[in-house]
């Protein structure tokens, strides 16, 4: 009975892709293809703001709009691609913070996770606290044997654990700590964001083919 469907794309990613820092939630893009295949035969391609006003006043058919967050590359090398080929319009929201050669917050943990197991982050953070900040040291322990929220139930304990953890720090300490762990592990922010994330050139090439660009703010 969906007759009114927004459908929202993160990494996007092609069997023969090598090494990203991704999280285990990804679409292949022949299941893209598959996904988009089945929506183009049974409902009417439109843009999110006319799915929501087709919702609103109650219209008869069925409408859905396709999006891509964060402009990743994928979404122009893989996705695009696929829109082209079955003549449909999606709407990506990029990052802009990433044209500066920075990554966001949430891709520099999963870039981490992706580095090393959640076990070996927790230690290292705590470590990174006692060197640094020793005089609250105590205060931001990361439990292994409970979760620290009743959020990312979804994800395993001690990936949740670390991920919730992060994004409760405030900034200053949290940017010390991601910077620290990517100098110490070898990680390129500038290489990583290059590889991961659009360029201007591609979001053009996006608009050229008739997507439509929105923004996922500066920082994500």
């Amino acid at each position: 009975e969906d007759k009114y469907i927004i459908v929202n794309y993160h990494y996007v990613v092609g069997k023969t892709d090598s090494f990203l820092p991704i999280s285990s939630r990804f679409c292949l893009s022949e299941e893209l293809e598959r996904q988009v295949k089945f929506l183009a035969s049974s409902a009417s391609n439109v843009r999110p703001a006319l799915v929501w006003e087709a919702a609103r006043a109650g219209e008869k058919g069925r409408f859905f709009a396709l999006t891509f967050d964060d402009g990743l590359r994928g979404h122009y090398k893989e996705a695009l691609p696929i829109l082209l080929k079955y003549n449909l319009k999606a709407t990506f929201f990029p990052i802009t913070c990433v044209f500066g050669g920075r990554m966001p917050v949430a891709h520099k943990i999963q870039a981490l996770l992706s580095k090393l197991p959640a076990a070996a982050l927790i230690d290292a953070f705590h470590a990174f606290m006692e060197k640094f900040h020793p005089e609250v040291h105590p205060y931001y322990l990361i439990p292994k044997d409970r979760r620290l929220t009743g959020k990312r139930l979804h994800e395993e304990l001690l990936v949740a654990n670390f991920k919730e953890m992060m994004l409760s720090l405030h900034d200053e300490l949290k940017r010390h700590f991601l910077d620290y762990s990517f100098k110490l592990n070898g990680l390129d922010e500038n290489a990583l964001s290059r590889l991961i994330f659009m360029d201007k050139g591609e979001l053009a090439a996006l608009k050229k083919k008739g997507m439509e660009i929105g923004v996922h703010t500066h920082g994500h």
